[in-house]
C-alpha cells in the first residue's frame, strides 16, 4: 500500500491520480475530509480507504506492517498565516512524527518541503545540506518547512529511503479550491478571462523594474511524475539484480546479444562484460565465424517477489551436491530459469536430501502462490519429490507450518521432462518463509538405479 497525505488537496490529489494512472490503487488516502468543497478532487481516485488526519498515526501503528511507501503532502500552506501554533501543529510536529515513524518501520518516505524555505534568495537556491542551518524565511510558513529541514538532517535514525521535495510556485488541475493562494498562473488565467489582460505585481526594489521580477514555476503533473519515478525506483532497487555471463569456447570471437527477445546480429550490442537485467526478458546470444553465425543460445530471465529475499539453505553443504550448485547459493532465487538440460549450469542438484530453504522479506508478506520447475530423468536416476511443506515465522527461528502439499506423480517417465508446479498459499503473511522439498527417497523398482538414493533437480522457485 502507498500512503498520500494531502490527497484532498491539490498536489496530493493529482499524485494520487497520477499514481492511478501508473497502476496503483492500492491507496491510503489521508486528508481532512470534512470539507465537501474539495470532494472532487479525490472521489473519482482508485483507492483501498480514506483516513482522517487526527487519527492517522493510529491507523499507521496498526497498519504499518502492510505499507510500502509513504507520500507525505499534507500541510498548512497558506503564506499569510502568521499563527506559528497552526503550523507548528500541522506543519512541524506533523511531519517529524511522520518521518520518526517511516525510520522505525523502516519504510520509504518523500515529504514536501517547500521553496519558501529560501527566504530572498541571498544564499542562492543550493539543495546542499550544509545550506539549510543559514536558511532565513520570509515567513512562518517556510520557517515551518525548514525547522522539519533541520530536524530531519540531524535525526541518527532514518528512513530507507527519504526525500524533501522543495516546490517553487505549483500550478495546475484541483487548485481551484485554495481561493487566494492559489498559483499566480490560476489567479492570471482568470483575470485574462474576464478583462483580457492581466495585472502584474509592483516592484518595491529599485533593482528591478515593476512588473519585470522573476519567477519559477512548476507544472503540478511533473511533481506527480517525479513522485512516481521515485516509488518505481525503490521497488527496482530493492530487487535483485541479475548478472547475466556470456561465454563461448571460441576465445577469438564476438559475442553479440539481445534482450527483448528478437535475433541478434553483428548489429546487435557486443557482449564484453556481464551485464544487469531488472526486468522479465529473454536473453538471445550469438557469435560469427567467417560471417557464419553459431547456434542462437537462449536464456529466459524471470521476475518475481522472491528474488533479493533469499536467506539460507539448511543443513550440510547447503543440501545440493557442489558440482550442481546452479552457479550460487541463491540460484533457486535468481530468475534464471534453466533449460530442458540439467547440466547447463542453473539447476540445483539434490542427491538423497531434501531441499530446505528460508526467505526473509525485511516485513510480513502477503503471497499468494509458489511454481517450482523440476527436471526430470529417470535414465540419470533423477526424479519428481513427493512432497513440499511451507513454513513461517516471525522472527526466523521459530517456524509453524502453513502447508503440506502432496505432488503428484503425472510426468511421463520414459523421457527427460521440464515439470512445473504449482501451489497455492494464498493467505500467507510472514515476514520469514521457510521452503521444504523432500527427497523422492530411493529409486523404485523397475526404473534404472533401483533402490539407490534418488536425485531431485530445482530450477527457480518463482514467488508471486
Amino acid at each position: 500500500m502507498i500512503i498520500v497525505t494531502g490527497a484532498a488537496g491539490f498536489i496530493g490529489s493529482v499524485v494520487a491520480d497520477e499514481l492511478n494512472q501508473k497502476g496503483y490503487n492500492d491507496l491510503i488516502l489521508v486528508d481532512d475530509f470534512s470539507k465537501k468543497e474539495k470532494e472532487r478532487n479525490y472521489i473519482d481516485l482508485k483507492y483501498k480507504t480514506l483516513v482522517d488526519r487526527n487519527v492517522f498515526f493510529d491507523w499507521f501503528k496498526e497498519n504499518h506492517e502492510e505499507v510500502d511507501f509513504v507520500v507525505h503532502l499534507g500541510a498548512r500552506t497558506d503564506t499569510t498565516e502568521f499563527d506559528w501554533n497552526v503550523f507548528q501543529k500541522l506543519n512541524v510536529d506533523y511531519t517529524e512524527t511522520m518521518f520518526a515513524l517511516c525510520a522505525e518501520y523502516q519504510i520509504p518516505l518523500v515529504y514536501a518541503s517547500s521553496a519558501a524555505t529560501y527566504g530572498n534568495g541571498e544564499l542562492g537556491y543550493d539543495d546542499s545540506h550544509e545550506v539549510v542551518e543559514k536558511l532565513q524565511p520570509l515567513n512562518p510558513y517556510g520557517r515551518s518547512k525548514n525547522e522539519v529541514d533541520k530536524w530531519i538532517l540531524k535525526q541518527e535514525k532514518q528512513p530507507p529511503f527519504w526525500a524533501g521535495l522543495k516546490f517553487f510556485n505549483v500550478y495546475g488541475p484541483n487548485e481551484y479550491h485554495k481561493g487566494r493562494m492559489a498559483s499566480v498562473i490560476f489567479h492570471s488565467f482568470n483575470q485574462i478571462n474576464a478583462t483580457g489582460k492581466v495585472k502584474l505585481f509592483r516592484s518595491h526594489r529599485p533593482d528591478f523594474k515593476d512588473g519585470q521580477q522573476l519567477r519559477d514555476f512548476i507544472y503540478v503533473k511533473d511533481i506527480a511524475s517525479v513522485i512516481c519515478f521515485m516509488i518505481s525506483q525503490q521497488t527496482t532497487d530493492n530487487r535483485q539484480q541479475t548478472l547475466v555471463s556470456l561465454k563461448t569456447i571460441f576465445n577469438d570471437r564476438d559475442i553479440y546479444y539481445t534482450t527483448d527477445g528478437s535475433t541478434p546480429d553483428k548489429n546487435s550490442k557486443r557482449y564484453t562484460e556481464p551485464f544487469a537485467i531488472e526486468r522479465s526478458c529473454i536473453v538471445k546470444a550469438v557469435c560469427f565465424e567467417d560471417n557464419r553465425e553459431t547456434i542462437v543460445n537462449e536464456k529466459y530471465i524471470l521476475y518475481h517477489k522472491g528474488m533479493g529475499h533469499f536467506r539460507k539453505l539448511n543443513t550440510v553443504a547447503g543440501n545440493y551436491r557442489p558440482e550442481y550448485s546452479g552457479g550460487s547459493e541463491d540460484a533457486l532465487l535468481n530468475g534464471a530459469v534453466g533449460t530442458n538440460n540439467y547440466k547447463d549450469g542453473n539447476w540445483q542438484g539434490f542427491y538423497g536430501t531434501d531441499c530446505d530453504l528460508e526467505l526473509d522479506f525485511g516485513k510480513k508478506e502477503k503471497l499468494n502462490s509458489l511454481k517450482i520447475n523440476f527436471n526430470t530423468n529417470p535414465y540419470d536416476w533423477i526424479l519428481l519429490p513427493k512432497k513440499m511443506s511451507v513454513y513461517v515465522s516471525n522472527n526466523g527461528t521459530n517456524y509453524t507450518l502453513f502447508k503440506t502439499f502432496e505432488i503428484s506423480e503425472n510426468v511421463d517417465t520414459s523421457k527427460s521432462n521440464i515439470v512445473t508446479k504449482k501451489f497455492d498459499i494464498s493467505g500467507l503473511n510472514s515476514r520469514f518463509v521457510r521452503i521444504v522439498v523432500e527427497t523422492p527417497g530411493l529409486i523404485p523398482e523397475g526404473l534404472p538405479g533401483y533402490n539407490n538414493p534418488s536425485w531431485m533437480f530445482m530450477d527457480e522457485i518463482v514467488v508471486e
